[in-house]
């Protein structure tokens, strides 16, 4: 869905609509509310996962085998100030030549039975990785993706094992990344099928700890895209406390106050008071940043 401005939707389209107003409406009927693209257009984005619109962010766009990426460096960013949003990936079939399937998501319903249901709570519940081929998993103390462990004020030392693996093609990286930065990594310059790793992680404050892998090898379709997975974090609960970042939330606050700006200055209202509710949205998400930042 898409609601006024470039580029997803028409030069000129009044704003008639906010996004979240329809992630709203979309849980009120007991669905699942995805943004894709993340973090594109951003804006609205912040204002969503800040309120707790959102049940995952989709990223595909792995487009370097490094996974230097802006998706990846915008998501980690939400993760340090404590938002907690699962990742998901998704195919973005806008052709007959782009097969399903090219980025998925996987998502771990235990011993469930399979429905949509099943599904959709294993993906809000963080238990999740996005992937272009590879399977990957990880355990820190017993513990996967979307778990909490807590640990006591001062932190502690976890024990954290991983393994990746693919059909076709290689790996050549399995990597451990805590609050954004690797920690932890195996590398095969010739690539493998398939990646171990155990490593020691010190946790000293609260945070995250998730792991990637990658490979030199392209997968071909429309574009071009490399080997990659990526999974949803465990989060690390020190002392009870947030983990909180000032840099990225002043950021948010930065980038919310731009999106004040072009519903002010450059959208075009349906009505006045379309155009105060749409607002208020934004504005809603800067006060509880700055609420939590006090």
């Amino acid at each position: 869905l898409s609601s006024s401005g470039l580029t997803e939707s028409y030069f000129g389209e009044p704003t008639w609509r906010a996004m979240s107003e329809w992630a709203d409406e979309s849980h009120d009927r007991g669905g699942l509310v995805i943004v894709p693209h993340f973090p594109w257009p951003l804006s609205e984005v912040f204002a969503e996962i800040v309120l707790g619109k959102v049940d995952g962010l989709e990223v595909w766009d792995f487009w370097t085998p490094t996974m230097d990426l802006f998706s990846f460096g915008e998501y980690y960013r939400i993760l340090n100030c404590g938002y907690r949003t699962p990742l998901v990936g998704g195919t973005d079939k806008m052709s007959a030549g782009m097969p399903v399937g090219n980025v998925r998501t996987y998502a771990n319903i235990g011993d469930e039975e399979l429905s949509f249901d099943r599904w959709s709570d294993a993906v809000k519940a963080g238990r999740t990785f996005t992937t272009s081929g590879p399977l990957i998993t990880f355990d820190v103390e017993g513990a996967t993706s979307g778990d909490v462990v807590r640990l006591p004020a001062g932190g502690g030392t976890l024990h954290l094992t991983s393994h990746a693996q693919v059909v076709s093609g290689t790996l050549n990286r399995l990597q451990v990344i805590q609050n954004g930065r690797v920690v932890a990594e195996t590398l095969s310059d010739g690539g493998q099928k398939s990646l171990s790793l155990e490593a020691e992680i010190h946790a000293g404050s609260s945070g995250w700890v998730a792991v990637r892998c990658s490979g030199n090898d392209l997968a071909w379709s429309v574009w071009p895209q490399y080997l990659i997975a990526h999974t949803s974090p465990v989060y690390l609960d020190v002392g009870g406390l947030r983990p909180w970042d000032s840099s990225v939330a002043n950021y948010l606050v930065t980038t919310l106050e731009g999106g004040i700006a072009w519903l002010d200055t450059l959208a075009t209202h349906e009505s006045e008071q379309r155009h105060r509710e749409i607002r208020q949205i934004f504005r809603d998400a800067i006060d509880q940043i700055r609420k939590i930042g006090e």
